[in-house]
Order: structure tokens, then C-alpha cells, then sequence
């Protein structure tokens, strides 16, 4: 049976994924910092979450393991989408940028600027 997943990220460097069914958590990622936000891919086969360390990493769901990790933001990770072909991870950072990574190679594929502030969401549509 298909797992209808939820996921928590925490002050305690960990995102949570939780089946919803049974109530209990499924796996558990570690990170070095706390983790600030998460996004499912269309699929839910990724997970990408954005970290205070200034890091976006792309993980596999099923097994926890972490694919590729995104590191030229220079501030922290506040918000983030993965394209629906999954193809792409965008982020927003408190260092004003949106940035738009190939998920398969950790490079920034664009850098968006015009905000004079820290950026509080975003999202992909395709």
C-alpha cells in the first residue's frame, strides 16, 4: 500500500516523515542545524529541505538518503518547491535571493534578485 506522508521539520536538526494512517513517524533525517522548511515532489520520491546552515538538500524518501545538497545560498533557507517534473529545486533565502537548481547536479541553474528583504516563499509552477 501507498504511505500518505506528512513531514515535520524541527529546532531539534531533524525533519520527521510521518505516515498519516498509522499516525507514526517513518524515517527520521539528521542535519547539522535546524532545519527551517520542507517540500514533496509531485511524486513524493524526493524531499527537499532548507536548513539554518544556508544548505538545500535533496533526499529520497524511501530510503532517507541524501541525493545532493545545494550550497551557495549565503544566508539561511526559508522556503522551497521542487518543479513538478522534478527536475528543479527553487529556493528562498534570507540572503534575498530565489534560487532555481538542477536537482541532478547541485548547480544553481538562475539566480533571481529584486527583493530588498529577506524572501518568505515561493513556489514552481511549469
Amino acid at each position: 500500500r501507498r504511505h500518505t506522508l506528512s513531514a515535520t521539520t524541527s529546532r531539534d536538526n531533524t525533519l520527521v516523515l510521518w505516515d498519516v494512517v498509522t499516525q507514526k513517524a517513518i524515517l527520521t533525517f539528521e542535519h547539522g542545524k535546524v532545519v527551517i522548511c520542507c517540500a514533496f515532489s509531485r511524486s513524493s520520491k524526493f524531499i527537499a529541505t532548507g536548513c539554518q546552515d544556508k544548505v538545500c538538500r535533496l533526499w529520497e524518501c524511501r530510503r532517507g538518503r541524501e541525493l545532493v545538497a545545494f550550497t551557495q545560498h549565503e544566508g539561511i533557507i526559508i522556503a522551497l518547491s521542487i518543479s513538478p517534473d522534478e527536475q528543479h529545486v527553487v529556493s528562498a533565502s534570507a540572503d534575498k535571493t530565489l534560487r532555481i537548481w538542477t536537482a541532478s547536479k547541485g548547480r544553481a541553474k538562475a539566480v533571481l534578485r529584486g527583493h530588498n528583504h529577506i524572501i518568505l516563499a515561493c513556489n514552481y509552477n511549469a
